[in-house]
Formats: C-alpha cells, sequence, structure tokens
C-alpha cells in the first residue's frame, strides 16, 4: 500500500514504548523466517506497515506491525488472531486480501496484500478543486459499494473504520478496500491496555451516533461510514469538522451536499445522490439504506459486479491474488470437511464455521493454505522453466529451418525419382535385339495424363493404344482409370 495517504505521518524519533516496533527494523531485514523489508510504507498510532518481499512466493506484501504494548500481550494477541481469522474470509476483488498473523518474539504483524495505488483520499486532492465529480466517482462507488456487500452478505464482517484513507484505487482503478475490521479491532486493544484513546479525529467524523456511543457493530455503522465518505469526497470536507464533533453527529442534521457544494461555489450534484448520502447520514440506523447494494441502486449505478469481466465473477468469492489459487481453495475446503467429519462435528454454514470449529482446528487449516501457496510457488517456477526450454527449442529450430528446407526438396526429388522408377518397372520391357514385347499390361491414370501422354510415356504408338482399348474415351480420361498397353516390336523404348 503506496505511502501517499496525508493521513499517515512519519514516524517520529522519539516515539514512545507503546508506539509500533520500529526500532529494530530496517530495510533489508529478514523478519518471520519468509519476510525481506523493503521500505517503509508508513506509521501511525495502530501500526507501522512495511513493504516487504516474501522470498518463499517472491512476491511483494505489505506489513502491518503491531504496537509493541500489544504484541506483547497475549490476550491481546489472541485477540487481533480472531480478527485475522475473521478477516481472512474476504475474498473479493476489491478487498485488500488479509494472509497471515505473524509472531516473533515481541514483534508482531499482520501480512497482507500489497496494493500499488493511491488512497481517495490522496485522489481528491488531484481532482479540480479537490474535490471528484459524480462522473469520476461514479465507477469507483461501484466498486466500494461491491466490497461491502460482500463483507456484510456473505463474510458477516463489518469494517468499523471505513473512510477515504483506507480505500486504496490501484493504477487500473480498481478499488481495494484495506484494513477491514483490523485497524478498529487494534485501536480498542491499545486502548484497554493503555487506558489511554489514541488521535480518533481521522475517524471520529466517519463514525454512526451508534459506534460513537459503543454499540454492537452493524452494518448500518458501514453504511453510515459510506455516506460520511462520498460527502467529503464530493464537497472536500467532512460531514462535521468543527466544534463538538461528537454532540453534532449525535444530534444535528448535516447539511446537505448540494448545500455545502454552493458555499464553495461549486456545482450541484444529481438529486439522487444528494438524497441518498443524505439517507446514509440519518441518525438512526432503520432510516439509512439497508445495505451497500441499494445505496448502488438509489444512486441508479446499476449492479454492484456490472464493473467485473464475466471471470472475475465467478471468482467473485474465491481468493483472486496468486498467493492462493483456486487449487489452495479446494485443498483447505477439502481439508475442513474432513476435519469435520473425523470431529463428530458435521456440515454447517460456511458463515457459521468460525462458531464451529476449533481455533486449533483453524489453525491446521492455515497450514494447509500455505502449503497450497508454497506449491503454488513451486508451481510458477516449473511454469517458469517450461517456458524457457520452449524458447530455446524455437531458436534450435529457427537455426536449422533452412537445412529443413532443403532437406524437404530433396525428399520431394526423391520421392519424384521413385515415382518415376515405379512407371519404368510398369512397362515390360523387350529382350535385346528388339524382338517383341513379351506380354501385355495395364497401365493406371493418374492426374493429368491425356491419351498422347501415355502412349508417349509407356513407348508406343496413340494407334496402337486405341487398338488395344476400344470404347474409351480419351477426352475423359479419370483418375484410376486402367488402359491395356499391348504394343509390338516397332513401338519398343528402352525405358533406361
Amino acid at each position: 500500500m503506496a505511502n501517499d495517504d496525508p493521513t499517515i505521518k512519519p514516524v517520529p524519533t522519539n516515539a514512545p514504548d507503546d508506539l509500533p516496533t520500529v526500532r529494530g527494523l530496517s530495510a533489508g531485514r529478514r523478519v518471520f523466517g519468509r519476510y525481506v523489508l523493503e521500505s517503509e510504507l508508513g506509521a501511525g498510532g495502530m501500526g507501522v506497515v512495511w513493504r516487504a518481499r516474501d522470498t518463499e512466493l517472491d512476491e511483494p506484501v505489505a506489513l502491518k506491525f503491531l504496537p509493541e504494548v500489544v504484541a506483547r500481550d497475549d490476550a491481546a494477541v489472541a485477540e487481533l488472531k480472531d480478527e485475522t481469522r475473521h478477516a481472512r474470509k474476504l475474498t473479493h476483488l476489491n478487498i485488500v486480501r488479509i494472509y497471515q498473523f505473524e509472531r516473533e518474539g515481541s514483534t508482531a504483524a499482520v501480512s497482507m496484500e500489497f496494493v500499488d495505488g493511491m488512497t481517495l483520499t490522496k485522489l481528491r486532492l488531484a481532482q479540480p478543486g479537490t474535490v471528484f465529480a459524480v462522473e469520476t466517482l461514479a465507477p469507483l462507488v461501484t466498486q466500494l459499494c461491491a466490497a461491502l456487500n460482500h463483507a456484510h452478505g456473505q463474510a458477516k464482517i463489518v469494517h468499523r473504520d471505513l473512510k477515504p484513507a483506507n480505500i486504496l484505487v490501484t493504477r487500473d482503478g480498481v478499488v481495494k478496500v484495506t484494513d477491514f475490521g483490523i485497524a478498529r479491532s487494534l485501536s480498542d486493544t491499545h486502548t484497554r491496555l493503555t487506558g489511554r484513546v489514541g488521535n480518533t479525529s481521522g475517524t471520529l467524523v466517519y463514525m454512526s451516533p451508534q459506534q460513537l456511543l459503543g454499540e454492537i457493530p452493524a452494518a448500518s455503522d458501514d453504511i453510515y461510514a459510506l455516506g460520511a465518505s462520498l460527502y467529503e469526497l464530493l464537497t472536500g470536507k467532512p460531514v462535521f469538522q468543527t466544534g463538538d464533533v461528537a454532540t453534532q453527529i449525535r444530534d444535528v442534521i448535516p447539511k446537505s451536499v448540494n448545500s455545502r457544494r454552493a458555499t464553495f461555489g461549486m456545482i450541484p450534484v444529481p438529486a439522487k445522490w444528494e438524497e441518498t448520502i443524505q439517507a446514509c447520514l440519518a441518525k438512526r440506523p432503520e432510516d439509512r439504506p439497508k445495505s451497500a447494494s441499494e445505496v448502488s441502486e438509489r444512486l441508479e449505478l446499476g449492479e454492484t459486479t456490472k464493473h467485473l469481466k464475466p471471470h472475475e465473477k465467478a471468482m467473485m468469492t474465491t481468493r483472486t491474488d496468486s498467493h492462493l489459487p483456486l487449487v489452495g481453495i479446494l485443498v483447505g475446503v477439502l481439508a475442513l470437511i474432513v476435519a469435520l467429519v473425523i470431529g463428530g462435528v458435521g456440515f454447517a454454514k460456511i458463515s457459521a464455521l468460525d462458531k464451529i470449529v476449533p481455533y486449533d482446528l483453524q489453525d491446521r487449516l492455515t497450514s494447509v493454505e500455505t502449503d497450497a501457496r508454497n506449491a503454488s510457488a513451486a508451481a510458477d517456477k516449473a511454469s517458469k522453466g517450461v517456458d524457457s526450454l520452449q524458447r530455446s527449442a524455437q531458436a534450435a529450430f529457427d537455426s536449422i529451418g533452412p537445412e529443413i528446407g532443403g532437406l524437404k526438396d530433396s525428399v520431394k526429388k526423391l520421392e519424384d525419382a521413385q515415382k518415376a522408377r515405379e512407371a519404368a518397372r510398369n512397362r515390360t520391357q523387350a529382350p535385346s535385339g528388339g524382338s517383341a514385347w513379351r506380354s501385355e499390361y495395364e497401365y493406371v491414370v493418374q492426374a493429368g495424363d491425356t491419351g498422347t501422354g501415355i502412349a508417349h510415356k509407356n513407348g508406343v504408338s496413340i494407334s496402337e493404344m486405341e487398338a488395344a482399348n476400344p470404347g474409351i474415351d480419351w477426352k475423359k480420361l479419370k483418375v484410376g482409370q486402367r488402359i491395356k498397353i499391348q504394343p509390338n516390336a516397332a513401338a519398343v523404348v528402352d525405358p533406361n
């Protein structure tokens, strides 16, 4: 994840003990046995993020290192492992993939998909007037709604920290939502351990009234955050930004998008956009759109998968990155079914597996997945070897191409000579001295033959051949037709 987010600050040189584990980290260092650190992407109160190279798969990953105070606490680590297990269910093109929870001594991190792109925060600043036009934002919102719809509807996971800074866009225009469930859980754990609330000004403005009060997380919280994010992207300002923000979130009806845009001299957005965003910001959850799909429908963006290609739609619930190809998923599912049956647990809905599968079994499945990823890496290397062999074979073929062409010509000449010899053998040769033919024989008409040509090839006169074959139409000879050759001594021709 590229460090282009202005909300991510460089790590101060006088970082206190409870800030991320940055003191021993440096480019080139190997951590957790398989990752080599390459560059620091950014840091905040809840973690420091490094780009690293996975040496087993030879691919870049992002490593989010946890604050030392969290990494040293076994209960906190267990809680974050649980969150990581939940986040690993999210297998969607528009969601940054979580790989593993890594821990080594007092150092802990979450490995995840590396995305080379910009946050929506950064992209907004690059727009004319530092705000998005609806036409530019619409295809991104379609993908964002698709990600939320998958998380809420299939994986049953709430983000709890949705904001423009957590939404990346690749160079190809693909939206990637990051930090699903991890950031908010990390913040809550850090607060519990230290007794101090970190700098939440970057998150507070996207919180629903219910989340602000600490109620049980719900999809409606993400719908509110979606509305707050769209509001900022279209106006350049958060819904509430000055004064007692928390009180305003609970009690004050925000100004509409077009009212705010008019303040800055901007053209209005379509009414359906203004109304939908206002509905997302409703104080009561029941007054908000029921799902991200409904948001997409109200904005008239169409189905939340229309931005996908057909094969991508078919793989919506499979892992789309090379860390776990389809074979890895099949292996994992098979292992899960076998384990459930052997353990006497029985079958259950996928959405409830986290409730019925023991953690040690989930760890075993994680191990199976890791093996599948390693097998995938080996297959990639083998594939590269085959490609190299094919290139070598092609080069060798190209180098002997002229020789092959000459050999084909020689073979053609040999075949022609053999045909001529067979034709000569079809003729009964006269004995020395020019006496009469020993016997008559038949000639098989070939393509292109004429009566005169047949007579010439067999050393007879046309009259002699016509006399031996009464009734034949010499103008309509057919390939394969048999002609009787009955020469006399005068027509003898030595074929040699």
